[in-house]
């Protein structure tokens, strides 16, 4: 999803995601809750940073994301070359000699 937003396209999820819905049952009382904390909070929740929003800001925030969620995966990489361990898959340990 952050590649999409990046790239300014419109989200895409896999169809077994996507045509998945709740029941008004089961929604409706969540909704009202809710409803009803935005409406004791409204004064708090006015518009601010409109420029956020902007199409080449949320490109921008679509590439920080995907870099932010490529950190822990290059972490791990790095981790397990130091450690000598590179062929090794993911969580795998070093024999204890």
């Amino acid at each position: 999803m952050t590649v999409q937003l990046a790239l300014g396209t419109p989200p895409w999820v896999p169809r077994a995601i996507g045509d998945r819905s709740l029941s008004k049952a089961t929604i409706g009382p969540a909704m009202r809750r809710i409803a009803a904390g935005l409406i004791a909070r409204h004064p708090l929740l006015r518009q601010r940073l409109q420029s956020m929003v902007a199409p080449p800001a949320v490109r921008f925030i679509g590439v920080i994301s995907s870099l932010l969620a490529l950190i822990p995966l290059l972490t791990d990489s790095i981790r397990q070359h130091a450690a000598g361990l590179g062929d090794q898959p993911a969580g795998a340990r070093h024999p204890v000699p």
